[in-house]
Order: C-alpha cells, then sequence, then structure tokens
C-alpha cells in the first residue's frame, strides 16, 4: 500500500491518459528491483490501475485506497473549491470549451454510482458531502 501511494501519481500529466499505466509500472519496476516480489509488487499495481475508474474491487485493500484518492471529494465546501482551483490548474491546458464538458463528464460518473465510496469508513464520513460538492460544482460548470 505504501509503494501505491508513494507511486500512483508518479507521472501525472492532464494531457496523457496513460498515467496510472506508467505510474503502476514505474511502482512494480522499483519494488521489483527492491526485493518486494512478484505478489506485492503485483497488487501495488492493482492498487494504482484502480484509480483510473475507481469500480469496486475484490480486494478490500484497493478499495481503500481507491476511497482515500476519492476523499478530497467529501471535505467541506472551503477545501472542495481549493481543490477545484487547484484541478483548473492542472488543466489549465485545455480551455474552457474543452475542460467543462470532460469535468462535467467525470463528476456524472461519480453521482453515476451506487456508491462513490467503496469501504464503509469513507462511505459514513464522505459520500453526503461528496455528492454534494459534486452537485454544486457541475451547477458552477
Amino acid at each position: 500500500m505504501v509503494c501505491a501511494i508513494a507511486y500512483h501519481d508518479f507521472f501525472y500529466d492532464a494531457r496523457h491518459s496513460d498515467n496510472e499505466e506508467k505510474s503502476a509500472g514505474k511502482a512494480v519496476s522499483k519494488m521489483m528491483e527492491a526485493g518486494f516480489g512478484q505478489e506485492r509488487a503485483s497488487r501495488c499495481y492493482h492498487h494504482i490501475m484502480a484509480t483510473k475508474g475507481h469500480q469496486l474491487s475484490a480486494d478490500p485493500d484497493t478499495n481503500f485506497f481507491t476511497d482515500a484518492d476519492l476523499a478530497i471529494l467529501g471535505q467541506d465546501e472551503a477545501t472542495y473549491l481549493r481543490y477545484l482551483s487547484a484541478i483548473r490548474k492542472e488543466y489549465r491546458v485545455y480551455p474552457d470549451f474543452l475542460y467543462k464538458p470532460g469535468r462535467r463528464k467525470v463528476l456524472r460518473h461519480f453521482l453515476g454510482l451506487p456508491r462513490i465510496f467503496k469501504t464503509e469508513y469513507f462511505f459514513q464520513r464522505y459520500e453526503v458531502a461528496a455528492r454534494e460538492n459534486i452537485g454544486r460544482e457541475l451547477e458552477m460548470l
């Protein structure tokens, strides 16, 4: 899990759709070099790749990892607004007419999930606020 946290955004370029693959590959490479073994490296790979779609996993650790990745969605309104500003900065290479439809698609994806958060821990703490934040953001877009 620690390696997944350390490497999950090792490669991040808003213009590319293979950031997770590159980051997961780098993590596996470094873990194998360090002697962690194939099983642990494979779990790390799957944790990182799960952040691409945030779907329910059979692995509870993967669910915890993806929930932690999404926890920002359920923060208080002021924190969420700072997050929005940071996201927009990351995607500044895209003009609004491209950014806004893409962002709407991502937000609608999350709202369409039966549960944004897969674990009870994150669900109880963040689900309601996340849905409210996403709804407000959609109205702003």
